[in-house]
């Protein structure tokens, strides 16, 4: 069965705090602990858990930043060599992306059957820098 999950950050202490999403007015609300402890949350944090885990085996979740390598043949002028991407988790259409840039996406599923081959480094909230070269 799928994990619908989602995480935000907290209004009140920096933190990230995991459960169940719904939004009242300017507001959004995480329910964990069985629907009886609620915290308000950063609307514009909030990001859905893509049922997938790193190599350290930290979840995936919208608005993260990650590390991988792939192999694209136009990209690497037709060596054989993977290079480097460092992407945004994205979701459009029913879909999550790695969002190098405005013009490369990759599809995640499309991409990775084990887990492992992707690393969470940051976030888009707190780690905007990481994105710097892509752009």
């Amino acid at each position: 069965m799928r994990e619908i999950k989602f995480r935000g950050k907290s209004i009140v202490e920096p933190e990230w705090v995991y459960g169940y999403y719904y939004k009242t007015g300017r507001f959004g609300m995480i329910c964990h602990d069985k629907n009886t402890l609620k915290t308000t949350v950063s609307i514009e944090t909030v990001g859905q858990y893509t049922e997938l885990k790193d190599t350290n085996k930290k979840e995936i979740y919208e608005g993260d930043i990650v590390k991988s390598y792939i192999y694209n043949y136009e990209r690497t002028g037709g060596n054989l060599d993977d290079i480097e991407i460092i992407g945004t988790i994205t979701y459009e259409d029913c879909t999550w992306f790695i969002e190098v840039n405005k013009d490369e996406e990759y599809e995640l599923f499309e991409m990775y059957i084990n887990d492992d081959e992707l690393e969470v480094i940051g976030d888009i909230y707190a780690n905007t820098e990481l994105l710097e070269r892509n752009n």
